[in-house]
């Protein structure tokens, strides 16, 4: 997992979860940067402190390890996506 701080987007699929990297913003193709595969996912849970302004996401693997992520945007849509693909592996 990425910690120098660099945005990337963080998608939820049938397959499992990927992050985007977005180099030049919108005018540029975006790349792959990790793809974590369904099975290899414990859970995706909120984290967020109630007075924070900021939602957080933890996502846990099956070893336990696990990494936060912070959602800008469909916080809601985007734990609904998460919980169908956990409850599929």
């Amino acid at each position: 997992m990425p910690t120098d701080g660099e945005a990337l987007t963080l998608v939820v699929s049938r397959s499992g979860l990927s992050a985007w990297r977005f180099l030049a913003g919108a005018q540029a193709d975006p790349s792959l940067y990790y793809r974590i595969n369904a099975d290899h996912l414990r859970s995706i849970t909120d984290v967020t402190e109630r007075q924070a302004n900021v939602r957080i996401i933890r996502v846990t693997f099956a070893d336990e390890s696990f990494f936060d992520y912070r959602i800008m945007n469909n916080f809601d849509e985007f734990l609904v996506g998460c919980q169908q693909l956990i409850d599929q592996a």
